[in-house]
């Protein structure tokens, strides 16, 4: 069976949370609402920013400002305040040496996302990168999977989204496509199992040795 194997970005492939944290810290400051704890800004890594800035705000008004002081920092500091899991790298070799497709499924912007992966040696390990435009309509996890199976033509039963978060695997289940929950990132084990993760993962060589049991 032919397997295409789709990422999740932050919190799977990098520890992104300091960058993260630091610049919703930042937007928050800039807009003289009240800061909020760590752990509130860390549950915010993965799942829209937009959706994430309407929480923490309560309610809509200030939530384009508030992107934008977010990536006012973003560009220029936060997005590198990153690094890359131990094990990732050797994984993803691992996968591409199987002849394994990878590619990238985020709630990044498409953007930033580019820039992530090229500045931590990431990029030419996948072929394509879904991720929002930074203007116009907020794609959830569940539209931009929906892209990336049209985009991929995917053969749906040989696919599988790798994630750390609700959102990543509830919109795979969405899409049929089996779901890997990953302990290493921001979700907790209630959040993936609620949301459908038929297996979770310990470390990033625990993928290739359930790529190894599927390939037989």
């Amino acid at each position: 069976m032919s397997l295409t194997l789709l990422f999740d970005l932050d919190g799977t492939l990098t520890d992104s949370a300091p960058g993260i944290v630091g610049c919703i810290a930042h937007a928050l400051e800039v807009h003289g609402l009240p800061p909020v704890s760590e752990a509130r800004m860390r549950a915010c890594v993965g799942p829209p920013l937009h959706d994430s800035f309407r929480e923490l705000s309560g309610g809509e008004d200030q939530v384009d400002s508030l992107v934008a002081a977010y990536r006012d920092r973003y560009v220029d500091v936060g997005m590198f305040e990153n690094v890359v899991y131990g094990g990732v790298e050797a994984l993803l070799d691992g996968l591409l040496d199987r002849g394994i497709a990878l590619h990238v499924v985020t709630a990044k912007p498409e953007v930033y996302a580019e820039q992530v992966l090229d500045h931590f040696g990431l990029r030419t390990r996948f072929g394509a990168v879904f991720g929002p435009e930074l203007e116009g309509s907020h794609m959830s996890k569940i539209e931009l999977l929906e892209a990336a199976c049209a985009a991929l033509d995917l053969d749906r039963n040989g696919a599988v989204m790798i994630g750390d978060r609700g959102v990543d695997m509830s919109a795979a289940r969405v899409h049929e496509i089996a779901a890997w929950g990953v302990r290493w990132g921001y979700g907790s084990d209630a959040e993936l199992e609620a949301a459908g993760a038929q297996l979770l993962l310990d470390a990033p060589q625990d993928v290739l040795a359930c790529v190894a049991q599927m390939a037989g």
